[in-house]
Formats: C-alpha cells, sequence, structure tokens
C-alpha cells in the first residue's frame, strides 16, 4: 500500500492508535451533548490519527486539539494530503472564533482541509 520507508516507519507506531485503510474509515465522537458520527470512503490509501486528545504533545502550551488527524497518499501525483477533523454537535461563532480556530494554530498549513462534522440531534 505504501512504499518500504513509509511502511517501516508506520511499523513503529501503536497500531491501537492509527487505523490504516484504502476502504473505508469510521469517525466518531461521543459526549454528554450528543454523539457525531461520521464514514468515509476511501479512495486512496489513509492514515488516520485518533484519540489525539488524550495524547497531546504536554510542552505545547496550547493544550487543544483535533479529534482525528488523516494523511491520504495521492499515489498518482506522489503527494500526501493532510486532512483534520474536529466532531461537533453544533459551531457558533464565538465557539469558532475561541474554540476551533485555536485547535488548529499549529497544525494549519496551506492546502490543508478542516471538516466539521455536526452530529444529529
Amino acid at each position: 500500500m505504501f512504499c518500504k520507508d513509509v511502511q517501516k516507519r508506520l511499523e513503529l507506531l501503536n497500531n491501537s492508535l492509527i487505523t490504516i485503510s484504502r476502504e473505508q474509515i469510521h469517525l466518531t465522537e461521543k459526549k454528554k451533548e450528543g454523539t457525531a458520527d461520521l464514514r468515509l470512503q476511501l479512495y486512496h490509501p489513509c492514515i488516520l490519527f485518533h484519540d489525539l486528545e488524550k495524547r497531546k504533545l504536554q510542552f505545547f502550551k496550547n493544550q487543544k486539539c483535533s479529534d482525528y488527524v488523516m494523511f491520504e497518499y495521492e499515489q498518482d501525483q506522489n503527494q500526501w494530503l493532510v486532512h483534520i477533523f474536529e466532531l461537533k454537535r453544533s459551531v457558533g461563532e464565538s465557539e469558532w472564533t475561541h474554540l476551533i480556530r485555536n485547535r488548529f494554530a499549529m497544525g494549519r498549513i496551506p492546502g490543508n482541509h478542516c471538516i466539521f462534522i455536526r452530529s444529529a440531534q
């Protein structure tokens, strides 16, 4: 699915914290306010990092982080795309300004896609 170098590095990771697929990936978040649930149909091999909130790097001042980060490998273009997912029941203007935007302060790269999923009420 991936080149030897990437495959070798993937073997260093904890398999319970990542999902590797080229078909479908399932994202969920359950909170007292509601549940967000998303199934992604994939067209390229992807590596999904999940449970980021529980495993963030402690040396950063900003301790807010997204729910999921997915790396998508477009083989025909030989390029990696980064997708950042934050699942929320609803996102108001003040929440966007003060909470959501800060979660991406360390992860904003031109060309990234930020997707916000609103759960059914």
